[in-house]
């Protein structure tokens, strides 16, 4: 005999829940190792025009610190993301 329907839909829901979280940490782990070579990068760019005189040390610096503080503003806001599942049943006489 199957499982009342609210006991299935309670197990269904869980395993959506479950195979999205996993999607969902997936996703968040990429985009933060995007965003570190990005700045990584960024950084070397900047960190060379330095060096090359292509700009005035100090605003070497402010861009350097621009770009610490939006890798850590994208970082929290990457943390934040959270899954919120709703579920919904369809009943079929």
């Amino acid at each position: 005999m199957p499982p009342p329907a609210g006991v299935a839909l309670g197990r269904a829901l869980a395993a959506g829940t479950r195979a999205a979280g996993a999607v969902l940490a997936r996703r968040k782990e990429e985009a933060l190792a995007r965003l570190r070579d990005h700045a990584s990068a960024e950084e070397g760019r900047l960190a060379e025009a330095g060096r090359a005189g292509g700009a005035p040390r100090r605003t070497v610096d402010g861009a350097l610190a621009a770009l610490h503080r939006h890798r850590a503003a994208t970082e929290r806001a990457l943390a934040s993301v959270a899954l919120e599942l709703d579920a919904a049943a369809l009943l079929v006489p």
